[in-house]
This record gives structure tokens, C-alpha cells and sequence, in this order.
């Protein structure tokens, strides 16, 4: 297969010029900087951390991050029909897998996809962060890095263009650095246009138990057609300065800006077979969002003597988004019966100041300590407006605002006991304190004082082999969404699947211990083989809590017990003529996760974590073919199987199936073709959520089906 898209790219490249040779005689000149490879650096670590550069965020030419993160092992990315796009480790998102922007945490409501790929200089997931970061990751921490390196001068220009379902999407971006005496700078900047179609049809049935009989009656019968139009159009800009104040003195500044146009558009057309409809059998709804992003981060470096260094930062962000939201209800003859108009405002601006100082005080220790700590402060509006055609005008207006409060200090020793074994010690303490209010309706304050010890060892069997072992403290605090008692409102038909929402303001944080433990093999070719297992033992678990209030079903979290969570994750990275010569140059990658749970609160089988990843896989390959023509391929397999969320509520979900492969052509040594054929297999998912109790069932079947992905990349450095 992967030949075969070779062959497909070859006419695409017809144009292109042929490799440039060397002149005879010609005098060259050959610098050679022996860097550490990816493999060498991950053996050398003393946490457990994977770092991911360029070469693998540029294999297929992603547009999103989103599309870059699902290929890196140990890390799933799902996007479902009602939770929208999930970024998971072990598993596990929601929350549980914390997500970073150059090492810190992001504004409620901020995406991954609003970052353009090309702006990224490296990922990093970490099963267990260090102590200078948040301890916010039970799961763990991915750890997404802004090219911050002003390089040579020099540069590089990209243009893509992508296809799904006859709907184009154009990208550009453009990368540049130069240098001027002491002062470093680079540029990087894109714009996008992605458009995007899904389509899912729900089918819902409700059975009730008859009177004096064990029989069911089937009193609904449903069929939903939903049809969505998404689009994104964005501008980015990530400027970055350094300036070399004398030998010991630099100062640098990171920036970064993004003005995004977000839309949908949603049409939905029900069928009732039997049984009553809903109020609106026929309803539309359309959002637009504006969203701004500036971030700058202001950094001085200082040398000390004995190799000692202090870093002190300061910064400031800024996020708005102005949102507009307008629903149609129609009943079945097509008839407007409601409107609704939403306007949902929010801006936040948040100031931060951060040092560490870093001391080899000794040969065997690297002792570091530091503060992080910021204030911010978010306003939101919400201005409500429901026309109703049989009953007259009404809405509600609110206006909410939230301060958040962050400080913390620690300190981290990386001790090397012996020349085959090494230790990282750390403790970390956080406060999070937060307050939210709306004059005159609530006010909710909620502090959070976590301690984190964290210990990793590592001990060096030979200079290939080693095993790993940390023992960590972590914590997952509930979004401020989730602590404003608030009612948001479902648009139509409330019932046990489909619930209003209300937030609860006296939610704790969950806190767990965490244990995980790995032996990795590396190879000679840069490469590596590795085994890890994990537990972590959750306490004071947060779950959502189904009520029936009135006529309508709310869901709210509560506090309700504990978890324990399990896992196994095998990994391999080799080159196929590490095991043997004769065999071609192909580099393979595979990865395998095994995550087990259970909720204490909830009766088995399958009281799992909600959402959660039971069965990960994946499996890619890439050849180089020619100095000029090189192929790979990607399949990834993710398997949630069945839940029980509750003693009422369960749900399942199809296997989901995915292979991508890319060509790339090396027209000459600046320019090149990238060719990208996402979702091979255009599988179509389908997800089954169930309410049973001893008198009614109610259950819904979603399938959505997808769609062939074309990319297109011209890449031209200078």
C-alpha cells in the first residue's frame, strides 16, 4: 500500500527539479553538531518523559494538533458526538490528562486546535511530571513548547490544502529567524480555513414494564437526523526575540497571538414512529464565535558561578471571545413555535511571575528550587432572549465574574547515587484559590492546598537496559464551570440521556496516589522497547448525579467515593535492519495500552471511569525509498468498550478503526511535496447510551459515519 502512494504522488511531481549535483572539484565544507537523538535523550532522562520534535510533527503534513497528538504513543484523541474533542492518556481525559502551553495551563474555553502545528517546536508527555510543573495530570501532562529558538537566518514557507467530503481547506504558514549583533529573532505566522461536515442519525426507543407482568411495552419510537457544518478561520503570529545582554545576561520574549472565527451550523429533522415527538421535531441552531489570544512571556537568564543559573520570568495573557447563538423550534408541520437568541461574552486577563534557581551544588546533585504564580480575572455575560409564538417574550440576563489565584513552590534534587543509579526527589505545594460570583444570585469561593511528593529512580541493568519506578501525589480540580450553580438549559427533549446541567459549588478536588514502574531496552539504531505498568488510587472521586427536578432531568457532579485505575503500555521504535541486515530500511513504531478501572460507589461489571479507553493500539512505518522519495503509514485502534456510569446508566461504543499514510518528494534540497490520505478506512462509529430501572428503558443509538481526508503540502525553505 504504501508503494502504491508512492506511485499516486509521482505525477504530482513531474515539475519538479532534478537533485542538484556536486560540481567536481568543488570545495565543500561539512560541520557536523553531534545533538543527542530522541532515543538518547529519553534514556538519559530521570523523569519519565517522551519528547517529540519537528521531524515527527511534520511526517503528514497535520494542519491541527489535534491530528498530530493521535499518533504519539500513549496518547489517544476522540471526538464524539456529545463531548467534543477528548485528549486522553491512560485513557483517560476529561480533565485527568492535563494539557500545557510552554509549561502552563490554559484559559477555560482555549482549544489545542487553536495553535497551528508549524509554530510548534516540540511535544512533550510526561507519565509523571517533574515538580516545577503542575501536579494537575493524574493521568499526566502533555506539554506543548512554542519555538522559542531564534535561529541562523534562513527560513521556511508551507502550503497545504486539504479535502473532506467536497469541502476545501487552504493553510499557509511561514517560519523565519535572523540575527542582527546580540539580538536573535523568528517569526512564525499561518492562516487556515478548515471546513468540516458530519452527519449522524440517533434512533431512540423508550420501553415501560406493564402492570402485574414481566413484559415490555414499547411506548417511543424515534429516528433524529443531524446534520453539522463546522468551520474555523484563523490567523497566528508567534514572534520571538533574544538578546545577549554580556556573557552571563540574556533576555528573551515569547509571544504569541491568534484571532479565530469560529462557526456551526446544526439542522436537525425527527421522525416520530411512535409515541409522542418532541416540542421541536424540526430545529435549527447556528453559533459564531470571535476569539482572541495574546500571550507574552518576558524571560532574564543570569550565569552564576560554579555553573549555578537563575531565571526569572513575568507575563501576561489575554483571552476574549464573543459568541452569538440563535435556535429555531419547529413543530412537525414546520410551524416556528420558539426562539432563541443567545449573546455569551467573556474576556480574561491574567498576570504571572515565575523564577528558579538551579545549583550542581555538588557532583552527584542538581539541586533546583522556584515559584510559579499568577492572578487572573475573567468577566462573562450571557444575555438570553425566548420568543415564543403561543406565550410572548421572555429571557434572563447574567453577568458572572471569576478571580483565580495560583501559587506555588518547590523544589527538585536529581541525584545520582551511584554511576547505575540515579534519583529525582521533588515536593511541590499548590494553592488554587478561586471566585466566582453573579451579583446578587451566588458567590462560591474554593480553595485548593495540594501537596505533591514526587520520587523517581532509575536503575542502569547495562548501558542498554534499565527500569524505571516513581511513586507521585496528583490531583485533578473541577473546571470553574463545574462549582457555579448555574442552570445551562438543552435546547429539546430533557430526558435521562439528555439532561440539563447545574454546577455545584461545595465540589472538591480529586486527589490520588500514583505508582508507575517500566523497563526500557534501547538499541543501537536510536530506538527502543519498553514496558511500563501504573496504578493510581483516586480519593473523593467527582461523578454526575441524575436528578429529577419537576418535569425536567438535571445532572450535577457530586463527591461520591473513590477509583483505582490500572494500566500496562508496551512500546516499540527499531529499524527493521536491526534485527536483520539483509532487510530493507524500514523504521517501524508500535504501541500498545491496556487500562483497567473500577468506581467504588458504582456495582460491577463495568463500573468504569466514564469515557474512558479500555484498548489502545497503534502501529506506523516509514521508508526512505530514494534520497528523494520517502513513504510511511499510521493505524491506530481505540476500543472503550461497555460502561456503567451509575446503578441506571450505561453506555457503549463501536471499536474505531483509523490508517493514514504520506508520500513526501524531495524535489531538490529546499523544496518538497507532501502527499497525506487520512482515515483510509472510513469507519462509521456508532455509540449506544442506555437508562434502565425497574419500570422504563430508554436507550439512543448515534452512528456517524466519516470520511477520506486529501492533504496537500508544499514545503520551500530558503
Amino acid at each position: 500500500m504504501l508503494v502504491a502512494l508512492a506511485a499516486v504522488c509521482g505525477p504530482l511531481v513531474q515539475d519538479c527539479m532534478a537533485m542538484p549535483q556536486d560540481a567536481p572539484g568543488a570545495a565543500q565544507r561539512v560541520e557536523i553538531k553531534a545533538a543527542p537523538s530522541s532515543g538518547q535523550q529519553r534514556q538519559d532522562e530521570l523523569t519519565v518523559r517522551s519528547v517529540f520534535g519537528r521531524e515527527e510533527l511534520d511526517k503528514y503534513g497535520d494542519t491541527s494538533v489535534s491530528e498530530v497528538l493521535k499518533r504519539l504513543p500513549g496518547v489517544t484523541v476522540d471526538e464524539n458526538t456529545s463531548k467534543g474533542l477528548q485528549i486522553r492518556m491512560r485513557g483517560l481525559g476529561n480533565g485527568y490528562t492535563q494539557i500545557l502551553l510552554n509549561g502552563e495551563a490554559t484559559p477555560a474555553g482555549f482549544a489545542v486546535d487553536a495553535i497551528a502545528p508549524d509554530m510548534i517546536e516540540r511535544i512533550e508527555v510526561l507519565r509523571v511530571a517533574g515538580a516545577d510543573m503542575s501536579a494537575q495530570a493524574i493521568a499526566g501532562t502533555i506539554n506543548i513548547v512554542l519555538r522559542k529558538k531564534a535561529g541562523k537566518p534562513g527560513g521556511e514557507f508551507k502550503l497545504s490544502l486539504g479535502l473532506q467530503a467536497g469541502l476545501w481547506s487552504p493553510n499557509l504558514s511561514w517560519n523565519t529567524a535572523g540575527e542582527f549583533g546580540a539580538i536573535s529573532y523568528g517569526i512564525s505566522a499561518g492562516a487556515e480555513a478548515n471546513r468540516q461536515n458530519k452527519s449522524t442519525a440517533i434512533d431512540e426507543y423508550l420501553t415501560k414494564r406493564l402492570a402485574d407482568s414481566d413484559a415490555d411495552a414499547l411506548l417511543l419510537a424515534r429516528h433524529l437526523q443531524r446534520e453539522n457544518q463546522g468551520r474555523r478561520d484563523a490567523l497566528n503570529l508567534a514572534p520571538r526575540l533574544n538578546w545577549k545582554l554580556s556573557e552571563q545576561d540574556s533576555l528573551s520574549w515569547q509571544s504569541y497571538a491568534s484571532v479565530a472565527l469560529h462557526g456551526q451550523d446544526r439542522q436537525e429533522q425527527e421522525s416520530t414512529l411512535l409515541g409522542l415527538s418532541t416540542d421541536f421535531p424540526q430545529n435549527q441552531n447556528t453559533w459564531a464565535a470571535h476569539a482572541t489570544i495574546w500571550r507574552n512571556t518576558l524571560t532574564w537568564d543570569r550565569r552564576l558561578a560554579d555553573s549555578a543559573r537563575l531565571s526569572v520570568s513575568a507575563g501576561w495573557n489575554y483571552f476574549q471571545r464573543d459568541s452569538r447563538y440563535r435556535f429555531w423550534g419547529r413543530d412537525a408541520g414546520s410551524v416556528l413555535r420558539e426562539q432563541r437568541f443567545v449573546v455569551a461574552d467573556a474576556d480574561e486577563r491574567e498576570v504571572k511571575f515565575s523564577g528558579k534557581y538551579l545549583a550542581p551544588y555538588m557532583d552527584s546533585h542538581v539541586l533546583s528550587m522556584g515559584w510559579d504564580s499568577s492572578r487572573g480575572l475573567r468577566h462573562e455575560t450571557r444575555d438570553e432572549r425566548d420568543i415564543r409564538m403561543d406565550s410572548g417574550t421572555g429571557g434572563d440576563s447574567h453577568r458572572y465574574q471569576a478571580a483565580v489565584r495560583k501559587l506555588a513552590a518547590y523544589v527538585q534534587d536529581e541525584w545520582t547515587l551511584r554511576p547505575d543509579f540515579s534519583a529525582y526527589l521533588g515536593l511541590r505545594w499548590e494553592r488554587i484559590a478561586s471566585q466566582s460570583s453573579e451579583p446578587g444570585v451566588f458567590h462560591v469561593d474554593n480553595t485548593v492546598d495540594m501537596f505533591s511528593p514526587i520520587v523517581q529512580t532509575v536503575w542502569k541493568l547495562t548501558d542498554k537496559q534499565q527500569l524505571r519506578l516513581a511513586l507521585n501525589r496528583s490531583f485533578k480540580s473541577p473546571a470553574l464551570v463545574k462549582l457555579v450553580p448555574r442552570l445551562f438549559r438543552i435546547d429539546n427533549n430533557n430526558s435521562q440521556l439528555n439532561p440539563d446541567q447545574q454546577g455545584n459549588p461545595d465540589l472538591r478536588p480529586e486527589k490520588a496516589w500514583g505508582l508507575d514502574a517500566a523497563y526500557e531496552q534501547y538499541l543501537p539504531d536510536g530506538g527502543v522497547l519498553s514496558a511500563s505498568l501504573y496504578a493510581r488510587k483516586i480519593a473523593d472521586l467527582n461523578r454526575e448525579l441524575l436528578l429529577r427536578r419537576g418535569d425536567a432531568w438535571l445532572q450535577t457532579p457530586v463527591n461520591d467515593g473513590g477509583a483505582l485505575v490500572m494500566g500496562l503500555e508496551l512500546e516499540a521504535k527499531l529499524g527493521l535492519q536491526t534485527l536483520d541486515l539483509r532487510w530493507p530500511a524500514i523504521q517501524l513504531r508500535a504501541h500498545l495500552g491496556r487500562n483497567w478501572s473500577r468506581v467504588q460507589r458504582v456495582a460491577g461489571p463495568d463500573n468504569r471511569l466514564p469515557e474512558q479507553i479500555a484498548v489502545s493500539a497503534s502501529l506506523g512505518a516509514d521508508y526512505q525509498l530514494s534520497r528523494a522519495l520517502s513513504v510511511g503509514g499510521d493505524f491506530g485502534f481505540q476500543q472503550a468498550g461497555v460502561l456503567r456510569e451509575s446503578d441506571t446508566l450505561r453506555s457503549d461504543s463501536s471499536p474505531t478503526r483509523n490508517l493514514d499514510l504520506y508520500a513526501v518528494w524531495r524535489c531538490n534540497d529546499k523544496g518538497q511535496w507532501r502527499l497525506s490520505l487520512a482515515n483510509l478506512l472510513r469507519q462509521t462509529r456508532m455509540e449506544q447510551d442506555v437508562y434502565q430501572d425497574q419500570q422504563e428503558r430508554r436507550w439512543q443509538l448515534s452512528t456517524t459515519p466519516s470520511g477520506l481526508r486529501w492533504g496537500l503540502v508544499w514545503e520551500q525553505r530558503y
